[in-house]
C-alpha cells in the first residue's frame, strides 16, 4: 500500500526538452521551466492565423529535430535554457 503523497509523485508527468541534444527533464532540473509550442490560432482573423503558423514553424525549425512532423504532438516542450531571459 502506498501513501497519497507517493501516489501523487508517481502520477506527476515528466517533461522532456525536445531541442536537439538537450537532455533536460522536469524531474531532474526543477529550476527550469518547460514551454509548449505556440498554438495555431483558428479564429476568423487570417492575419493572426498566418502569424501563429509562422511562429510555430520558427519554433520547429529552431528545435532542429527532423523526426518531429509539421504537426507535432501536444507533448513537445522546450526548456527555459533555450530562451533569452529578462525580456
Amino acid at each position: 500500500v502506498i501513501s497519497v503523497l507517493e501516489f501523487s509523485v508517481y502520477l506527476t508527468m515528466v517533461n522532456f526538452c525536445s531541442v536537439f541534444n538537450c537532455a533536460n527533464r522536469s524531474d531532474r532540473e526543477s529550476d527550469r521551466s518547460f514551454y509548449r509550442l505556440p498554438a495555431i490560432v483558428k479564429r476568423n482573423n487570417v492575419e493572426k492565423q498566418s502569424l501563429s503558423r509562422e511562429r510555430r514553424a520558427t519554433w520547429l525549425a529552431r528545435i532542429r529535430r527532423e523526426d518531429l512532423s509539421a504537426d507535432p504532438a501536444e507533448w513537445v516542450r522546450v526548456c527555459s535554457d533555450h530562451f533569452i531571459t529578462g525580456m
